[in-house]
């Protein structure tokens, strides 16, 4: 079962926190990474994702292979299919690693 997340708090967690950070190569590597491992951790297939995210397979995709951008937004639909908070989201070690070094 799906745990249900408050999009308004987590939204304003990521803006709160890592607005100051602007989106390059690298930090977008990262979260496409992490976005990945998720899935796997997860044992949910690219498609399954999508659909409970509420965005295209394509998008997906193209965001796992880091092709594509995520916005906050997408993270944010990304965590709800996931039945995770943002700040679960970004409780990582890599992404500590490189806010340090800002």
């Amino acid at each position: 079962m799906l745990k249900k997340i408050s999009l308004v708090s987590d939204y304003k967690f990521i803006t709160m926190n890592f607005a100051h950070i602007m989106i390059n190569k690298d930090f977008n590597k990262l979260i496409c990474n992490r976005i990945l491992t998720l899935r796997k951790e997860h044992n949910l297939k690219l498609e399954q994702l999508a659909y409970q995210s509420g965005i295209s397979k394509g998008g997906l995709s193209e965001i796992e292979r880091n092709m594509k951008e995520p916005r906050a937004y997408t993270i944010l639909k990304i965590c709800s299919g996931l039945g995770i908070t943002m700040k679960e989201f970004f409780d990582f070690q890599e992404i500590d690693d490189f806010t340090n070094l800002l």
